[in-house]
C-alpha cells in the first residue's frame, strides 16, 4: 500500500512534466517539425530521447526517496547524478528547437525540476 501511495504521489508531481513531454513528442510524430537545418533537428531529436529517459529516472528516483523518505544515496547516487546532466543536455538542445516545440521542452525542463523539488519536499519531516 505504502509503494502504491508513493507512486501516486510522485505521478502527481511529474505530471504536468510528462503532460508537456506527450504533447512534444505528439506534435513530432505528427511530423510538425520546424524547417530548421538538419543538424538542430538531429539536436531536438536527441533531446526529446534523453528528456523521456531522464523523466523515467527521476520519477523512479522520487519513488525511491519517497518510500524510504532520505535522500538518494547508494545505488540511487550516480543515476541521480546522470540524470542531471541529461536533464542540462536537454534544456540545452530546447534551445535549438524552433516555436512550440522549444516552447513545450523548456516547459518540460522547467516542470520537471518543479517536480523533483516537490517531491524532494515532500520527504521533510
Amino acid at each position: 500500500m505504502r509503494r502504491l501511495s508513493a507512486s501516486i504521489l510522485a505521478f502527481f508531481f511529474f505530471l504536468p512534466a510528462i503532460l508537456c513531454l506527450v504533447f512534444v513528442c505528439f506534435g513530432w510524430a505528427a511530423k510538425k517539425k520546424p524547417s530548421i537545418r538538419e543538424w538542430r533537428l538531429a539536436t531536438f531529436r536527441w533531446g526529446l530521447i534523453l528528456a523521456v529517459l531522464t523523466t523515467f529516472w527521476f520519477l523512479c528516483s522520487m519513488v525511491q526517496q519517497l518510500l524510504t523518505l532520505e535522500t538518494a544515496q547508494g545505488s540511487w547516487l550516480f543515476p541521480n547524478r546522470l540524470a542531471i546532466a541529461l536533464w542540462i543536455l536537454c534544456l540545452a538542445a530546447a534551445f535549438t528547437g524552433k516555436s512550440w516545440g522549444r516552447a513545450l521542452l523548456i516547459s518540460w525542463a522547467i516542470l520537471l525540476f518543479v517536480g523533483v523539488l516537490g517531491a524532494d519536499s515532500a520527504t521533510i519531516p
